[in-house]
């Protein structure tokens, strides 16, 4: 398991002997000279002090309600106070996936500690007394909240306007069935030059499928013993550059046919392998049009293997 400490300057995760920066104050704030280190815009607010105690209290909160603590959850409020504490503005956060209630308790303190006229919206994917949904047990803990709503919706296809978000957190603790369309979804809700984040558990497939949809990406976790686990993180996103209209490049056919290859190595099932046709499909039908053979016969290849594994020869 990793560990974070704070530098001059930074807080820095540290995994295997490897670091990486959670966040660098420096570059955070303006008139960064006179606000000392883990101050956000509200210079009575501490991150490192504001993140403990809010982990100390959902520990107490998850002992009640017998539910196991999870110290990436540290990872990604770190992260997400690197959104938070740029601006002093209202901010729009969701969360995709919110039925267990323990982050979205965490991210809801932190969003009300820097400005309770944010705005939180959690997507769950069921509701009522017998869908094993806790995310009102832990809602209601939070001391001082910012702005909350909770929607049932399907994680693919969430009915919210587009581009209406600062930071979208993908919360892979919960089965995600189509993860890439999920993707898909976050980048159609997340404002440009916005961020998201995804933890990712036991759910391989879906670390593949952002790595696709976001491109580069920060990435903490997924060291040796922790494999199942990882945080990914993409900042400043522009657009959305998977399933874009423009010109195909080699980038963007690459991600794609190693998230088709992810899937098929890990026995995803026929119904996310169907996801992979349609996308594949649609990439042919844009190589065809921009006369890019080699992409075109590089795709059908997939294709072929995808229909194999979905279609396997009977024995005679």
């Amino acid at each position: 398991m990793g560990s974070i400490a704070a530098t001059a300057h930074s807080y820095i995760y540290n995994e295997d002997g490897h670091d990486k920066v959670l966040i660098n104050c420096k570059n955070c704030i303006e008139n960064k000279s006179k606000i000392p280190l883990a101050v956000g815009p509200n210079e009575q607010l501490d991150v490192r002090k504001l993140i403990v105690q809010i982990q100390g209290d959902c520990g107490k909160i998850a002992a009640k309600l017998n539910v196991q603590e999870n110290f990436y959850d540290y990872v990604v409020n770190f992260l997400a106070v690197r959104v938070l504490m740029k601006t002093a503005m209202p901010l729009r956060v969701l969360q995709i996936g919110s039925m267990g209630g323990r982050l979205s308790y965490q991210l809801a303190s932190l969003i009300g500690a820097y400005n309770p006229e944010s705005y939180f919206c959690c997507v769950c994917s069921a509701v009522g007394n017998e869908s094993g949904n806790y995310w009102l047990d832990w809602i209601a803990q939070v001391e001082h909240p910012p702005k909350l709503s909770m929607l049932a919706a399907d994680y693919d296809d969430t009915q919210l306007q587009a581009k209406s978000f600062d930071l979208i957190v993908v919360n892979g603790e919960e089965p995600m069935e189509q993860p890439y369309q999920v993707l898909q979804e976050t980048g159609r809700l997340l404002k440009e030059g916005g961020a998201v984040l995804c933890y990712s558990y036991k759910q391989p497939l879906l670390a593949d499928c952002f790595r696709m949809v976001f491109g580069p990406c920060e990435e903490f976790g997924g060291e040796t013993q922790q494999i199942d686990k990882i945080v990914l993180w993409a900042s400043d996103v522009k657009q959305i550059w998977a399933g874009e209209t423009g010109l195909l490049t080699e980038a963007e056919i690459t991600a794609y046919l190693d998230a088709v290859q992810a899937a098929l190595r890990l026995d995803t099932g026929r119904d996310a392998l169907r996801v992979f046709l349609s996308g594949l499909d649609a990439y042919v039908d844009r190589a065809i049009e921009q006369k890019r053979v080699d992409f075109k016969v590089r795709l059908m290849e997939m294709k072929g293997r995808v229909l194999d594994c979905m279609c396997p020869p009977q024995d005679q």
